[in-house]
């Protein structure tokens, strides 16, 4: 008997499955006329291919990242450059990033937050540097923050904003070779379902995804223990989805989780397809995540149950 509702169980999941990846195919990408979007990490891979659809699409973009003359190029290749602002921003600077941070709040109406940059590594822990180690976290998890921070300072005195954190498998399932990357990405996580449970009353939507492998220069651009780019593109990289198709899934489903804010049948659809955790990877890899997503929902029901509690014994704190 319990082997049959194990089978059960496990057909349904598959189903589900099979669901969310026919969703995934023929996801388009929405309108975003109006919006106002700042992408990090927007000289290359996925942040390029964001800021020239959401262009297309009807937004405003910010576009940053640490080498300008890249950025204008890319500026110049989006259908409306006029709606294209660059800024120089180095990820691994958080004292420069949070005056950046602040200047840009105070500049622009930011409407959506996509924390897409960061930097890969490559190499065994036993031969990596503090200072790289360092590098990797402060842009790849603190930057996300200070962004968060401050840009979410506009999003609450507006009750209103949409804040993108663009992880990685790795956060899911840490992988060796990439020690500090996958802690960087698991931070990130971690990060996001916390801020979900702060946040859950702001209007502001919160979303992660979680890619596989994908056609970018991350493996090339990835430090070794030394600090030094890694230089190679790997087989799984060269294998991977195309930066399009990962776009495209992206900016679907971020419209779909706030529309999902408004949803009394929230909690129901969110077993079938989580639009706010959004997976893109291989088939296997997507079973895995959601054999293991159930622990993700019973700990988003906790950390909403305790946020408030907290709040009651903070008030208390003489």
């Amino acid at each position: 008997m319990i082997f049959e509702w194990v089978i059960t169980c496990f057909i349904v999941y598959l189903l589900v499955l099979f669901y969310s990846g026919y969703h995934q195919i023929t996801a388009k990408i929405p309108d975003f006329s109006g919006r106002v979007v700042l992408i990090t990490g927007a000289s290359s891979g996925i942040g390029e291919q964001l800021a020239k659809d959401l262009n297309r699409n009807g937004a405003d973009v910010i576009i940053t990242a640490r080498r300008v003359e890249v950025l204008n190029q890319v500026k110049q290749e989006c259908v409306f450059p006029d709606k294209v602002h660059v800024v120089r921003m180095d990820l691994s600077n958080i004292e420069e990033l949070t005056q950046i941070a602040k200047d840009l709040n105070n500049k622009f109406k930011i409407d959506i937050l996509i924390n897409n940059g960061g930097v890969g590594m490559r190499g065994k822990f036993k031969n990596l540097q503090l200072k790289v180690v360092k590098q990797i976290m402060n842009a790849n998890f603190l930057s996300a923050c200070t962004l968060t921070r401050y840009i979410g300072e506009g999003m609450v005195s507006r009750k209103s904003g949409h804040i993108i954190n663009n992880g990685s498998v790795a956060g899911l399932f840490p992988l060796p070779l990439r020690s500090i990357y996958s802690a960087s990405k698991y931070a990130m996580r971690v990060f996001s379902n916390s801020i979900k449970a702060e946040l859950k009353d702001s209007g502001i939507t919160v979303t992660d995804i979680f890619p596989g492998y994908v056609q970018t220069d991350i493996s090339a651009n990835s430090l070794s223990g030394n600090g030094i780019p890694f230089g190679k593109t790997d087989e799984n990289t060269t294998q991977g989805m195309k930066v399009e198709e990962v776009s495209k899934i992206l900016l679907y489903y971020c419209r779909q989780n706030e529309k999902r804010q408004k949803d009394k049948w929230m909690l129901l659809k969110s077993l079938i397809v989580d639009p706010s955790r959004i997976v893109v990877c291989e088939f296997y890899v997507k079973v895995a995540v959601i054999l293991s997503s159930l622990s993700e929902y019973i700990y988003r029901l906790v950390s909403n149950i305790k946020y408030n509690s907290q709040l009651e014994v903070m008030s208390k704190v003489k």
